[in-house]
């Protein structure tokens, strides 16, 4: 709430979580900078040309049933940048200097595709549709961008969307996928630790499907281990690799002590479906945005906004001796894969207290002086 555009009141405090950056951004650090910038648009109003950029695609009443894709596809920063264009103005602004440039690539890289919004349906017939039936169209290969992400209706009258990708589909509404990478790797027996970590599938070729019967065994990341016949009837075996980084300790065996087979190649093949552009061109709108904002906070007060971008974030992601912002991989359970992220500032530790314990202890001492 920001009161006459002087006094900004923060709500929420008992979520204050200092170990979810993601969080503190959304309802802390980027609510200060976006009622700021109120303040600072209320002193030296912006542009009104950037009042045109997305005109026609503001929606005060909509704006919190739009999900974060469908927003990014229109050309907005976030749901609530699409409610009129001050709040777009200000969104942008405190957007740009919070979020991290991993976030901003992955937000840039949805605005490039459409996204449509459809009904879920009883995708494992069991007469309900609800997220298990989210569950069933997220397993398998198919990527999560191309499914999109469920928003359960708080109605309880079963009226679930999904927003997804727009990409070519056949008569099932299935995604048609297409190799988009293959990679050929001569391998010998009992191949150990391949890494498979940027696959989709394994296919095992072999020149023609070998007399007797065969095993395959392999482990996956889990540890569970893989045994089953692998040339049957196709001379052609393929391996779920999705979500895995290693297959490990690959090995044929002839079960009736006769020769062990002898692979021409393994490929590793990453699929990936058609996507739709968008031809609105929302990436360029967001940059274009941006730079409004860039020019008028140095023309306005003489601030270098990407100066001030990296001074903020330093505040909140950990940098590395080269002074650029240090990076770790975790298990993201939205997409269900390994994902990047910048390392958390205000809880890390490298031996000495954290940024949070150094304030606590200051806060103590103040406290201690208080009362002498």
């Amino acid at each position: 709430v920001t009161e006459g555009g002087t006094k900004v009141t923060l709500n929420r405090v008992n979520y204050l979580d200092p170990s979810d950056i993601d969080n503190m951004n959304e309802y802390f650090f980027e609510t200060m900078h976006h009622e700021f910038g109120h303040i600072l648009d209320n002193n030296k109003l912006h542009p009104t040309t950037f009042n045109l950029l997305s005109n026609g695609h503001y929606n005060a009443a909509g704006w919190s049933d739009t999900p974060d894709s469908v927003a990014y596809s229109l050309g907005f920063v976030s749901p609530y940048s699409s409610a009129s264009y001050t709040e777009d103005w200000v969104e942008t602004l405190g957007r740009y200097i919070t979020r991290d440039s991993l976030a901003m690539e992955k937000m840039m890289g949805t605005a490039e595709y459409e996204w449509e919004i459809i009904d879920l349906e009883d995708k494992n017939n069991d007469g309900d549709k609800d997220a298990s039936d989210y569950a069933y169209m997220t397993s398998g290969i198919v990527d999560i961008d191309t499914i999109g992400y469920i928003k359960l209706d708080d109605s309880g009258n079963g009226e679930h969307k999904i927003y997804r990708r727009v990409c070519e589909r056949d008569q099932n509404d299935e995604v048609v996928k297409y190799v988009d990478y293959e990679k050929n790797l001569d391998i010998a027996l009992n191949y150990s630790n391949i890494d498979v970590s940027k696959y989709d599938v394994v296919e095992i070729k072999v020149n023609s499907i070998p007399k007797g019967t065969y095993k395959v065994t392999y482990k996956l990341d889990n540890g569970s281990a893989v045994t089953e016949d692998p040339f049957k009837e196709s001379s052609t075996y393929v391996i779920n690799v999705r979500n895995v980084n290693e297959l490990k300790s690959l090995e044929f065996k002839h079960i009736d002590g006769e020769e062990d087979l002898s692979l021409s190649q393994v490929k590793l093949i990453k699929y990936k479906p058609k996507w739709i552009m968008n031809t609105l061109g929302a990436k360029q709108l967001i940059e274009q945005k941006i730079d409004y904002v860039r020019k008028y906070m140095k023309e306005q007060f003489g601030i270098d906004l990407d100066k001030l971008r990296d001074l903020i974030q330093a505040k909140q992601f950990r940098k590395g001796d080269d002074g650029k912002f240090k990076t770790e991989d975790y298990y993201n359970p939205t997409t269900k894969r390994m994902d990047k992220r910048m390392v958390n500032a205000i809880v890390y530790s490298e031996g000495g207290k954290t940024v949070l314990e150094t304030l606590l202890d200051e806060l103590n001492k103040y406290k201690e002086l208080q009362n002498k």
